[in-house]
């Protein structure tokens, strides 16, 4: 072989599209940098907190079908209550996202609406823990 490198080796992380290396451009499609500070802690029940929990319920009842969706609705629970069954039109996340907005966007807390505005995706993540805790 010539002295050309072969282009088949490199970096393992390279190979499956991750970003290791010396290479230090922004691949397309990362994240925005995050400007406003780490993540605020979310507290669901004391009582300074407790309206983001009534907020969660509130968008949970309005809002039939994304419930549904979300909790995996069931065939048997659909024909007994007399109705078609709910299916996944949309990624989880989507509604998720939603409900996020819901209870996040105007919080009583400056910090956490401030970060929430600047990056409401990771506010996908408390909201998923809350139904799993």
């Amino acid at each position: 072989m010539s002295g050309i490198p072969n282009r088949g080796q490199g970096s393992r992380s390279r190979k499956r599209g991750g970003y290791g290396g010396t290479d230090s451009s922004t691949p397309p499609s990362a994240p925005p940098v995050n400007r406003v500070g780490p993540v605020p802690k979310i507290y669901w029940d004391t009582e300074k907190t407790s309206a983001r929990t009534s907020r969660l319920i509130e968008w949970c009842k309005l809002n039939t079908d994304a419930r549904l969706k979300i909790f995996s609705d069931s065939a048997k629970d659909a024909k007994e209550e007399g109705r078609t069954r709910q299916q996944m039109s949309k990624q989880k996340s989507t509604y998720y996202q939603q409900l996020a907005s819901a209870v996040f966007e105007n919080d009583e807390d400056m910090k956490v609406r401030e970060y929430f505005q600047a990056n409401p995706l990771a506010f996908v993540k408390p909201i998923q823990n809350r139904f799993t805790t």
